[in-house]
């Protein structure tokens, strides 16, 4: 009984605490943070991508789809490091029900996927903290998460990120 009283105090103050897209926002700026500092351990490697222009009215569903991508990506970049992780695959329909608590955790589970990446990788710089950025929309989010998903796919294997087909171009 006291662990059911305990628990529903918990739910309440979950609950009660709404999440906002600056929070959202702070967490993507971790993951980015992380992944820019495994991008500058690429010896030889292209620059950080630049960040994606500003697309007004993205809800919070396109902002999940876009981190999911991210998850994904994320994914491929540990199993070619022989690391495993979580996986994550979005149902058909499923993005249709996206509550901004939905975007918050999987914002988290990225944060703590490229946290261990970046903890396992040799080289890489320190990544620095994410303050709160103060008011944003979810269309900062989806700007933010595109230029998170920019560096993840230049640090994907196999060529799936622009520099490696722009090499390939200019070597071809």
């Amino acid at each position: 009984f006291n662990a059911a009283v305990a628990a529903e105090t918990e739910i309440d103050n979950i609950l009660r605490q709404r999440v906002s897209p600056s929070d959202v926002f702070m967490l993507v700026t971790q993951a980015v943070h992380s992944a820019a500092a495994m991008h500058s351990s690429v010896r030889g490697g292209p620059s950080l991508p630049l960040e994606p222009d500003f697309v007004p009215n993205m809800t919070p569903t396109d902002v999940y789809a876009r981190l999911v991508n991210c998850l994904q990506l994320a994914g491929k970049i540990a199993s070619a490091k022989g690391i495993e992780t979580l996986n994550f695959q979005l149902l058909e329909g499923e993005a249709r029900e996206v509550l901004p608590g939905d975007v918050s955790a999987i914002a988290a589970l990225l944060v703590e996927e490229l946290a261990y990446l970046h903890s396992r990788t040799e080289g890489a710089g320190e990544a620095p903290r994410a303050y709160h950025p103060g008011l944003r929309f979810p269309s900062h989010v989806f700007q933010r998460a595109g230029m998170l998903e920019r560096i993840l796919k230049d640090l994907a294997p196999s060529g799936s990120s622009e520099a490696a087909k722009s090499k390939a171009r200019s070597d071809g």
